[in-house]
């Protein structure tokens, strides 16, 4: 996957989750951490499931609504939605830099074990754990190929 070929962040500050909750936690011990979250469906065939915890906060950010997607029940995406206004991107760049990757798609910053990337457009941003996201992109791949040869998956 070309992402885990760049460089990381020069910045010291390194994101690894939020609150209590941290990148490869269980579904079980992240519940603990919030009690308020939510089951929100997610992806049965690769293994994938999703919980919502809305009205949160993530720095100077708010109202946000958080993602917390788990891959064989360890959290390893986090996804942020906070608004759609630039404040969402002058927040970024201001507690953690210069991104490491601007492009079209996304603004990316890198570290050694995550990788927070910002849609430029919906303004959502997600944390993901940099090792376990190609065995998560393997599974759901994994897991359209046997729908659409089940004749389940999405019609073209």
């Amino acid at each position: 996957m070309l992402l885990l070929t760049l460089g990381t962040s020069s910045m010291a500050k390194e994101l690894d989750g939020f609150g209590e909750a941290r990148l490869r936690m269980t579904s079980d011990a992240v519940k603990r951490a919030f009690p308020a979250l939510e089951s929100a469906g997610g992806l049965p065939a690769a293994d994938i499931t999703y919980h919502r915890l809305g009205n949160q906060r993530f720095l100077d950010l708010e109202p946000c609504t958080l993602r917390f997607n788990f891959f064989r029940d360890q959290l390893y995406e986090i996804q942020f939605d906070c608004g759609r206004d630039a404040k969402v991107v002058r927040t970024l760049e201001r507690e953690f830099g210069e991104p490491t990757m601007r492009e079209s798609y996304g603004t990316f910053w890198y570290w050694n074990a995550a990788v927070l990337g910002l849609s430029p457009a919906s303004k959502v941003f997600g944390l993901s754990d940099r090792a376990l996201s190609p065995a998560v992109q393997q599974a759901i791949a994994g897991a359209a190929a046997a729908a659409k040869a089940a004749g389940t998956g999405p019609a073209k």
